[in-house]
């Protein structure tokens, strides 16, 4: 089944066009992280109106500890398809090549995949794996020592997915790359590009093209095709792949089941969307408030109309000023209590929608246990729907692994090299097509890094049970 560069794009533009308030949204989650809240610097508004501009840490705060309740390094579980021996020992060798490709694709890449992915869906409400066999993309001297299965995470503000009723239809990735990384998975590729005259040149080193990778399924047979358009000439033409499935996994971060695009997947940081604005106006507003008070305006008048020389202020400083002079200062009136009376209820509803206080070490007035422990359950099913959602991807993109492997690696198999979490010893562990068969199974788990009690400042008259 080809598609034509026309079809290709026709397919992008209609998950584009219902992307719209999604991705307004997630840009404005990442501004919240990120802490860009105001259109200018401190520097600016002080030097500009004489105001302070205190931007407060929330947001950044939350996603933070809500990445620390999620860790990282998966628990994979891996189980046999049948009670017989052969079988049992096939899939212990599939648990631990897998636990293994996590370690080793983390390294390769330089970067914690799975913490990109948690990020991803705690900020922007989404996250993206792709998964691709780059075994004949690699050199040939560097087939030995790299993974042949790449997997990477994608912006999922360029990734669209047609879910049908039954399976995917399609998905892309959509973005803007360089001539220079195109060329390690297209060297034979001239890209082309229309310049302001018409004229088509060729593009090369730095030159941003626009690329587009779609995959789609053979509604006749199932089977997985692959096609990259750069600009307006394909990089690779449709074809046919061995692959199980559509290599994209898309998932969501706190979802419900409603129409709404937007609704389906959203960042932690949502109900602070309009509120956290507000808590840094109203900080600033206090900070602007104490500079008044400790810096006061002094107005100088003499009554005789006498000249007054600047007064110099400081301790032990002395100033003669002439006869009748009067000096007066204005000093503001700034209602502090009222005004920490709402930032406490703010604080009280940040608490709500996300983590309690004590989930940052504060103790406060709380003595009891049995009260840590609620506000601890409250922290773990803040997250719990990131957590299953993360964890469903990660299952999915294992079988897409598994499959690839069964698929591609031909009978000398993939050798991996992994460190055993409980022992610390090094093993190698090479995953053949007979030790898959077709047995795609696994479930992963993310268990926090990090214990609730050690996020948690214990008083001294406090007795806990463990968390």
């Amino acid at each position: 089944m080809k598609l034509t560069i026309d079809e290709i794009k026709e397919r992008v533009e209609a998950i584009e066009g219902k992307q719209g308030e999604y991705r307004k949204a997630a840009r404005a989650w990442e501004d919240m992280w990120n802490m860009k809240i105001f259109d200018r610097t401190p520097k600016q508004a002080i030097e500009q109106d004489g105001q302070e501009q205190v931007t407060l840490p929330v947001a950044y705060n939350v996603v933070h500890l809500a990445q620390r309740l999620i860790a990282s390094d998966p628990r994979i579980e891996v189980p046999s398809e049948t009670a017989e021996e052969d079988d049992d020992q096939a899939a212990q060798r599939r648990q631990r090549w897998l636990s293994a490709l996590w370690q080793r694709t983390n390294r390769q890449q330089g970067r914690d995949v799975i913490g990109d992915a948690v990020w991803q869906a705690l900020v922007r409400g989404r996250f993206c794996f792709q998964v691709l066999w780059v075994y004949d993309q690699l050199p040939e001297r560097m087939r030995e020592r790299r993974l042949p299965v790449l997997i990477r995470v994608l912006d999922p503000l360029n990734v669209g997915v047609k879910q049908g009723p039954l399976y995917i239809e399609y998905a892309y990735h959509k973005d803007r790359q360089t001539a220079d990384s195109l060329a390690q998975m297209f060297p034979d590729l001239e890209i082309k590009k229309a310049g302001r005259k018409g004229r088509r040149a060729g593009m090369r080193g730095e030159d941003k093209v626009d690329v587009i990778d779609l995959w789609y399924v053979d509604p006749k047979d199932g089977t997985v095709w692959n096609a990259v358009v750069v600009e307006d000439q394909f990089a690779k033409e449709p074809m046919q792949t061995d692959y199980p499935e559509i290599p994209i996994v898309y998932g969501m971060g706190d979802t419900a089941p409603i129409d709404s695009d937007l609704g389906q997947g959203l960042s932690i940081l949502h109900p602070l969307k309009d509120m956290y604005p507000y808590m840094c106006r109203l900080a600033s507003q206090i900070g602007t408030g104490l500079l008044a008070y400790f810096w006061p305006a002094i107005t100088i008048e003499n009554e005789h109309g006498h000249e007054v020389p600047d007064l110099e202020i400081g301790p032990g400083k002395t100033t003669y000023l002439p006869m009748g002079t009067k000096v007066d200062i204005k000093r503001a009136d700034v209602n502090v209590p009222l005004a920490n009376n709402m930032l406490g209820i703010l604080d009280t509803h940040v608490q709500m929608a996300t983590f309690p206080g004590v989930m940052y070490g504060e103790s406060g007035n709380m003595q009891a246990g049995y009260g840590v422990n609620v506000l601890a359950d409250q922290a773990r099913g803040r997250i719990a729907q990131f957590r299953n959602n993360v964890e469903s991807a990660l299952e999915h993109v294992n079988e897409i692994v598994l499959g690839l492997v069964d698929s591609l690696a031909g009978t000398e198999g993939v050798q991996i090299w992994g460190k055993d979490d409980k022992s610390g010893a090094i093993y190698k562990e090479v995953l053949t097509p007979a030790d898959i068969s077709g047995a795609y199974n696994n479930m992963v788990t993310l268990v926090p890094s990090v214990t609730l009690l050690s996020l948690i400042h214990i008083s001294e008259p406090t007795r806990l049970r463990r968390i």
